[in-house]
């Protein structure tokens, strides 16, 4: 994995901005995992890297014993579906809520929405984008989705140069405190 050098000390926000960035590979492609290290040669976590963004890096782990794999994103959707289900017993009350929730979740540049047994993610970050063979799989199984769809608002199209693959699905109907919903997960405002 190659390295990326900041100026300063480690990040302490999910955005690492291009004018903290002071050595780049040039070898290093956008949306590609990196790790990061201080000038002093001391490693500080890991992110997504992107050439062409202002936020250069999105911070994925401050742990450089921590490498953002597929063991490490599955702990954090575990974590995150704990914390909705097992604490806040969201599906007492409704089949529908944000299953992640970006930098709050520890996943920076994704969102994921979930819609009954449909999952939406919004992807604002190439990195996930080229990672959405393994964010579908891993989705699916730990949430137990049937199905999960990629979503990318024209602005993340423009600035991260990607397009999602076309989804179509049907009207999903939903429910919340006995209140029924239709969502339409592939072409609904944002998520549905």
């Amino acid at each position: 994995m190659r390295s990326v050098v900041l100026k300063g000390g480690p990040p302490v926000h999910p955005y690492v901005y291009s004018k903290r960035l002071h050595r780049v590979p040039k070898s290093v492609e956008s949306g590609e995992v990196v790790a990061l290290e201080t000038r002093e040669g001391r490693a500080c976590g890991y992110g997504f890297f992107h050439r062409q963004s202002l936020i250069a890096v999105r911070v994925l782990s401050y742990d450089p014993k921590v490498v953002p794999d597929e063991a490490w994103l599955r702990g954090r959707v575990r974590d995150a579906a704990s914390l909705r289900t097992d604490v806040l017993k969201l599906g007492e009350v409704t089949n529908a809520w944000r299953a992640l929730h970006a930098e709050g979740d520890g996943v920076s540049g994704l969102v994921v929405d979930r819609y009954g047994d449909v999952g939406v993610a919004s992807l604002f970050s190439l990195g996930w984008y080229r990672r959405w063979d393994e964010l579908e799989r891993v989705l699916a199984e730990e949430l137990g989705l049937a199905r999960v769809i990629a979503r990318a608002d024209t602005r993340t199209v423009t600035q991260e140069g990607f397009e999602p693959p076309a989804a179509k699905c049907d009207a999903i109907e939903i429910h919340e405190h006995g209140v029924r919903f239709r969502v339409d997960p592939a072409a609904g405002h944002k998520t549905g």
